[in-house]
């Protein structure tokens, strides 16, 4: 009889230590270490300088970019280390916010939202449609010239 109970009470002691072992191999198993490599966490100024072209134009959601010449219409952006710096502009009759050179800046540099075009008389802030990409090949403006029911959208294509 005391045979019996010998043989019931092993298997629970290798089930336990069983247990034991497996729950310990787990938790040493997730002990890696995670390493962030240096300068991953750094915020970077938007870079959008360079040549930007015209390519979609919509007038209230409505594709217009048919009806008008508007790839005649380009935006040259300059930007040094410390963000947006001047800007130069053709518009060749084509209607935008500003008709004039000058200089511009975004509302904040690492995430921004909107760009601010200031000429020698007046300051124009135009929308960020989206959120631009740092070097992407795209970006998109919305604004409004005059009627506030009347809202364009403007996304250039780099040069």
């Amino acid at each position: 009889m005391q045979r019996i109970l010998e043989s019931q009470k092993m298997p629970n002691v290798y089930t336990i230590l069983t247990c034991l072992l497996c729950t310990s191999l787990m938790f040493i198993a997730c002990n890696d270490e995670v390493t962030i490599p240096v300068g991953a966490l750094d915020e970077h100024i938007v870079d959008l300088r360079g040549d930007w072209n015209l390519k979609i134009v919509q007038q209230n959601n409505n594709d217009i970019s048919d009806l008008l010449s508007f790839t005649d219409l380009s935006l040259y952006l300059e930007m040094d280390n410390d963000g947006p710096t001047h800007y130069r502009i053709e518009t060749n009759g084509l209607p935008f916010a500003v008709l004039a050179d000058g200089t511009w800046s975004f509302d904040d540099v690492t995430y921004p939202t909107s760009i601010t075009f200031t000429t020698s008389e007046e300051s124009t802030t135009v929308l960020l449609d989206r959120p631009p990409v740092s070097g992407g090949d795209f970006f998109s403006v919305a604004f409004s010239l005059g009627c506030a029911a009347n809202t364009y959208v403007y996304e250039f294509t780099k040069q």
